[in-house]
């Protein structure tokens, strides 16, 4: 149930902190197939052959994780992947979404600085300019209205790429909100 969590995620992105989105993907029974939580990882690997438990440590680490319910996202600015990076400026952020036919996402989801900006009809891919005035933490997510029968019905598929952030001037990014403090 990412919705309960989501605003938790982009206060602290909001604040200055990091944290790396992961799906749920402990697997006990039949139910724990592709269609349901998962956390994708960028490796930077020739094969499957060749990656170590480090490299998907590491991967982790970079916070450049999707986490998901289901499809696979990705999301690139000029051919690198974009989540979890700081860029300078306007940039220019490439979508796309890679399911089965039975998981049909149709709107990508913008949000600038914990909210909604906007909310884009998608067809597999498109291209998001991110343009802040200031500096800002940008959050993609995916979604679909349908149910991903008939091998998970009544689950609707999801994806959150992580934040990426936009430092206007070049000069270190800062965030929008104070950090929190414990008094």
């Amino acid at each position: 149930n990412y919705g309960s969590v989501l605003p938790y995620y982009l206060d602290m992105l909001n604040r200055g902190l990091s944290p790396t989105p992961v799906g749920v993907s402990d697997s006990h029974s039949h139910r724990g197939g592709a269609g349901e939580n998962r956390t994708w990882v960028p490796l930077d690997v020739e094969s499957v052959e060749t990656f170590s438990n480090d490299d998907i440590r590491t991967a982790i680490r970079s916070a450049g994780t999707i986490a998901s319910r289901g499809p696979l996202l990705v999301v690139t600015a000029d051919g690198a992947w974009a989540p979890g990076s700081t860029f300078t400026g306007t940039v220019s952020v490439n979508v796309e979404v890679r399911a089965p036919s039975w998981m049909v996402i149709d709107t990508l989801h913008v949000f600038e600085n914990g909210v909604e900006t906007s909310t884009i009809e998608l067809d597999g891919s498109t291209t998001v300019t991110l343009a802040p005035e200031t500096d800002s933490v940008y959050v993609l997510t995916v979604s679909g209205e349908s149910d991903m029968s008939p091998v998970y019905p009544g689950l609707t598929p999801w994806a959150l790429a992580q934040a990426i952030f936009v430092d206007v001037a070049g000069d270190g990014w800062d965030s929008p909100l104070p950090p929190l403090s414990v008094d």
